[in-house]
């Protein structure tokens, strides 16, 4: 609920996390909405088909993010199309 209220937030470090799919995906998508985020590292995230296809998504309408960190991520040839 505080991300959601949060209009300032411009950098968040997620990574080293194994969370589950609608978690990561309700998580991303505020994360998302955020006008002032401009820096999103998901270093070693365990990100599964659905998560990487979702974010891909989600980048085609982010306008503000400069930098998104996917570093030992293993997203695999169709995770790597999605972004």
């Amino acid at each position: 609920e505080a991300l959601r209220k949060n209009t300032t937030l411009e950098t968040i470090e997620l990574g080293w996390n194994n969370a589950n799919l609608a978690s990561s995906l309700s998580l991303i998508e505020i994360l998302f909405t955020k006008p002032s985020l401009q820096k999103l590292s998901l270093r070693w995230y365990s990100f599964d088909t659905d998560q990487i296809q979702q974010l891909g998504s989600l980048l085609k309408y982010n306008k503000t993010l400069s930098s998104l960190t996917l570093t030992d991520n293993n997203l695999g040839l169709k995770g790597a199309q999605a972004i």
